[in-house]
């Protein structure tokens, strides 16, 4: 969690298996960049606040976040449907500058190259000032690349990932590859 007056800097992990994969409030700024997170019911949370419980002015949280893998972050409903929520802007923002709030996402993989997919996984629902996610220049390849380590469990395997022939690994009963990506088992 990065809570108030914050300046964080969240660089090189794999972030997965999280109700909330990184959250963000009031204040924070940091950045937030070189990380897979994926697996999450959200992967970011973004959360401006609830002016009407201060007397204070809240200043919204204004991260930069780049040159991440964000995808397959999904939240399952009540209704059992699930929804996708790489990034989740919630809470009151007051506005920067003409008249709304911009969010800096921009240059990170969605999950996707299609550039139509990547709204439907930024979620915003804010009051106060419209807030505007910027997203362009997103990248249609992945940032990083996939990784497998010996001796542990095998679940997915997400970009091109190369076992050794030398090492062990254990698969359960379902092993995920995305289509597109490719998992080498080599002789051994």
């Amino acid at each position: 969690h990065d809570y108030n007056y914050s300046d964080p800097t969240i660089s090189g992990n794999t972030i997965r298996n999280n109700e909330v994969g990184i959250e963000q409030r009031w204040r924070t700024r940091g950045v937030i960049e070189g990380n897979e997170i994926y697996g999450n019911e959200v992967g970011i949370e973004i959360y401006g606040g609830d002016l009407r419980s201060t007397s204070i002015a809240i200043e919204p949280p204004d991260p930069s976040i780049q040159n991440n893998d964000i995808f397959d972050n999904f939240r399952i409903l009540e209704s059992g449907y699930f929804m996708r929520a790489n990034v989740l802007i919630h809470g009151e923002f007051n506005a920067t500058r003409n008249g709304h709030h911009r969010i800096d996402l921009r240059s990170n993989w969605w999950g996707s190259a299609n550039p139509a997919d990547v709204p439907d996984t930024i979620l915003v629902d804010s009051i106060g000032a419209e807030v505007l996610p910027d997203y362009q220049g997103f990248l249609d390849n992945r940032v990083g690349a996939g990784v497998a380590v010996p001796g542990q469990f095998l679940l997915s395997a997400y970009g091109d990932v190369t076992l050794s022939g030398d090492e062990t690994y254990t698969i359960p009963d379902t092993l995920l590859v995305r289509s597109g990506d490719t998992l080498t088992v080599p002789d051994g």
